[in-house]
């Protein structure tokens, strides 16, 4: 099975928190790290968070930049997901 990472997406030491994730994954087979931070941190998100919590809006948004980040993966690591299929809903 695969292990996708997605780190800490809002705290202050977030950036050294993620940094342990990297690490790991660096050094785990079938590990992935999306480096989502930067955008968790940009205005789209930032307009759609509120109280610890994104809006449904902002979730959406998570969700679609969630499947951009994966299929990078992928595509960046074809051997390993060779045999996963793509089905759109």
């Amino acid at each position: 099975s695969f292990i996708v990472c997605t780190g800490v997406s809002r705290k202050q030491d977030s950036p050294d928190i993620n940094n342990v994730y990297k690490t790991i994954c660096d050094l785990t087979e079938k590990c992935y790290y999306l480096d989502c931070f930067k955008e968790f941190n940009s205005g789209v998100f930032t307009s759609y968070y509120f109280e610890s919590h994104y809006s449904a809006n902002g979730y959406s948004i998570m969700a679609s930049l969630f499947d951009y980040k994966l299929k990078q993966v992928m595509a960046n690591n074809v051997e390993d997901f060779k045999y996963i299929n793509e089905v759109d809903n």
